[in-house]
């Protein structure tokens, strides 16, 4: 099982916040990179609650 399907499976099932984050901080350049390209604004592109 990939680690990405055993963190949302934790996610799922108790709510882990641990979990979440790490999910996030996995995939934060992909979707940073994904936003940024989209609107062209850094500042919306960033998400500062991570």
């Amino acid at each position: 099982m990939l680690i990405e399907q055993k963190l949302i499976k934790r996610i799922k099932k108790k709510q882990n916040k641990e979990a979440a984050n790490a999910l996030i901080s996995y995939y934060y350049k992909e979707v940073y990179a994904y936003v940024y390209r989209q609107t062209g604004n850094e500042e919306l592109a960033k998400d500062h609650n991570v």
